[in-house]
């Protein structure tokens, strides 16, 4: 939420290889009006069991400053294949959160939980067209909430996405750390 978003910006590498690659960048402090000097490393790793890792670290120089920060990857995959059209159509989506956080109209969190999604994507692969259609003209024009990702095993995989089809045997598994995880129309951030 910047003019200047870290994905605008010239990162520095600062080491790579065969199978990874990681990135360094230094937000100052009161850069974009957020406090304390940030030190960002973000390392992309081609494992050797076809997954690919993203792994996020921040240190907050200036440690008398609180620095509010949530780095997150959009990056999207058409599991269908290239020529498979809309992906909301072809895309089923399950959960391991039972809540998300409610929003004000700026879609800023108010700190109420619900559970509307429960009966949705909870534990179950259910297809996004029809609760992204159902949400489109809302302020959050589509699916674009912050799911709280159930207590257990943190390397559990979180959320699942696959194509419907039983042809096709490919599907997306997302390893969280966090406690909570954003879905903004199955781009899972």
């Amino acid at each position: 939420g910047s003019h200047l978003p870290f994905d605008r910006k010239i990162w520095e590498v600062k080491r790579h290889d065969d199978q990874s690659i990681h990135f360094f960048l230094v937000s100052p402090h009161n850069e974009e009006g957020y406090p304390g000097t940030v030190h960002v490393h973000v390392t992309y790793t081609l494992t050797n069991s076809n997954s690919l890792d993203i792994l996020y670290s921040v240190t907050n120089q200036d440690t008398s400053l609180s620095t509010p920060i949530n780095l997150t990857n959009h990056t999207y995959f058409n599991l269908s294949g290239y020529q498979s059209g809309n992906l909301l159509y072809r895309t089923d989506l399950k959960l391991n959160a039972r809540y998300h956080l409610t929003t004000d109209n700026d879609l800023i969190p108010d700190g109420q939980l619900s559970d509307a999604f429960k009966s949705t994507f909870y534990q179950q692969f259910t297809n996004l067209h029809k609760p992204v259609e159902k949400l489109m003209g809302t302020p959050y024009n589509g699916l674009d909430h912050c799911f709280l990702v159930d207590n257990g095993d943190d390397r559990d995989p979180f959320p699942l996405v696959k194509p419907p089809s039983p042809s096709s045997p490919t599907a997306l598994s997302k390893l969280v750390e966090a406690a909570s995880i954003r879905d903004n129309d199955s781009g899972i951030q």
